[in-house]
């Protein structure tokens, strides 16, 4: 096996999953109340390898959220999570872990978005591109 070589100068500090190649890592979110929100599209000329997806619900008004995975196209390919929120729920976090890592390429998009206004949905994604 080789030895590994990053590019960056935290590889030390990686969390979970590390590129076998030359890779960045990337850690992002969105929040979105009411609306659909892109959490990260995967760049040109790269492969984005998708570790993990985190939820944050926090409903005050009852409606559906979602995370879903989208093509260069605009198609939905997966869907991570559909959910129906009651307003008397408490608030809820899921996580989803992808192991091995999902391949995302250029273009596609991870998504989450609620239907109702009151209904706060904050999703993060972890992984790399290379």
């Amino acid at each position: 096996m080789a030895l590994m070589k990053f590019r960056e100068a935290n590889h030390v500090q990686w969390n979970g999953a590390r590129p076998a190649h030359d890779g960045t890592q990337i850690v992002v979110f969105k929040s979105v109340t009411n609306a659909d929100g892109r959490i990260y599209t995967t760049p040109a000329d790269v492969t984005f390898f998708l570790c993990a997806v985190t939820i944050n619900i926090s409903p005050i008004a009852a409606g559906t959220v979602y995370c879903r995975i989208y093509d260069d196209g605009g198609v939905v390919t997966y869907y991570v999570m559909e959910r129906i929120v009651l307003a008397a729920e408490m608030p809820s976090t899921k996580h989803f872990t992808f192991w091995p890592p999902m391949e995302l390429l250029t273009d596609w998009s991870v998504r989450v978005g609620s239907n109702a206004a009151g209904l706060q949905l904050i999703g993060s994604v972890f992984g790399w591109i290379e």
